[in-house]
């Protein structure tokens, strides 16, 4: 299985009845299945076990159902003194285990046809499977009334850029064994830059890879490469970033990201820059080119402290620079003027063009150059 970018570029068809791939360790964990002594999201087999009756009771012999748990289900059944609880499910429904579970979900649902069964609502899966904001319909959740189960829709709703990065962001945390709930005392590994020390590993070779190593958890607790497991070094303080977008005026598309660091301004505009992000780059992707022309070619400047507040400058060309806020407050700057840009804030340079705080605050989407998105590709929150 090559999972859901497989499917995100070609049409999704509708679900057949009865078919379902079901998330099994959210559904061990649900709170509205409430179990006595397994409160406070600690996994209950009995749930699973009532929601597959349910299922089956409901759909007869079209009841086809495909069971998918994260391999950390295993440890949380552990963790509460219930290990037999996760051998009995396992024998007694086969269930695929992933590391992370969700891509396997996404993609048995779109290539099989089947609805969803799952409190989660595959936010941080936006963007790569944008088949889901269009068929809210197939991702259902249990619902109680009095001892009378059925299933409704999950709540699927389209979703605001800043809440997918956020969620996008979590995932992919969660998915190199970092808690998704941001208490995990390890996130303070990423306010220093690392080092790989094994020779062999083309990171240590690449001392740019410095600047963007994502260090994951290890056996013995401490940070590791993540290519190839080798111990990390160096733990250099790192200064305060914040990630950018550059989107179109309604802020749905986004043509590329960047990092602006604390100590290193960017300057943006049109034109070669040494110190900057040049919008020519983006001609072959924006929707309009000639909206670019717009902009002047040294248009605004950003810049950080060391607290993480952006600034941005109007640099005194003729086009104009207004900053907004998340309150739908605008201020346009005159030349030389500089203003906060609060998070969730935003930058339109000659209404032409958006600069978009991220909602990123561990791991950048972009990788420091100037060249195109780090994803490769254009993304739409459609």
């Amino acid at each position: 299985m090559n999972g859901v970018q497989d499917v995100v570029d070609r049409p999704v068809e509708p679900p057949v009845r009865g078919r379902v791939v079901i998330d099994a360790s959210n559904v061990c964990r649900m709170e509205d299945l409430p179990v006595a002594g397994r409160g406070g999201g600690r996994p209950a087999a009995s749930r699973l076990r009532r929601v597959v009756a349910e299922w089956r009771r409901q759909h007869g012999r079209a009841a086809d159902l495909t069971l998918v748990a994260d391999r950390s289900l295993r440890h949380r059944f552990d963790d509460c003194g219930a290990s037999g609880e996760w051998a009995d499910l396992n024998s007694e429904f086969d269930v695929i285990v992933e590391s992370y579970a969700d891509p396997w979900i996404l993609d048995l649902a779109a290539a099989e046809r089947r609805h969803v069964l799952s409190g989660d609502l595959f936010r941080g899966h936006r963007r790569s499977a944008r088949w889901i904001e269009d068929n809210p319909e197939r991702f259902l959740r249990p619902l109680l009334r009095g001892e009378a189960m059925r299933f409704v829709p999950s709540g699927v709703k389209p979703e605001a850029d800043h809440v997918k990065t956020y969620h996008e962001e979590v995932d992919y945390l969660r998915g190199f064994g970092f808690s998704s709930d941001r208490h995990d005392h390890r996130l303070e590994w990423f306010k220093f830059r690392w080092r790989c020390r094994e020779p062999r590993c083309w990171t240590a070779r690449n001392p740019d890879r410095e600047r963007q190593m994502v260090p994951v958890p290890g056996r013995d607790g401490r940070p590791r490469c993540r290519e190839c497991g080798g111990p990390l070094e160096g733990g250099r303080p790192r200064g305060a970033w914040t990630e950018m977008k550059v989107t179109d005026l309604d802020r749905t598309v986004v043509w590329h990201r960047f990092l602006v660091e604390s100590g290193d301004p960017v300057v943006v505009g049109r034109g070669l820059t040494a110190d900057g992000l040049s919008l020519d780059l983006l001609a072959d992707v924006a929707g309009d080119p000639e909206l670019l022309r717009a902009v002047s070619r040294q248009h605004v400047l950003l810049s950080l402290d060391d607290s993480g507040e952006l600034t941005a400058t109007d640099l005194g060309w003729k086009q104009r620079t207004v900053v907004h806020d998340s309150s739908r407050q605008s201020v346009t700057l005159a030349p030389d003027e500089s203003r906060i840009v609060r998070d969730k804030g935003w930058i339109v340079l000659a209404g032409a063009v958006c600069l978009v705080r991220s909602a990123r605050r561990y791991v950048p989407t972009a990788q420091g150059g100037l060249g195109p998105s780090a994803d490769g590709r254009i993304t739409r929150n459609t």
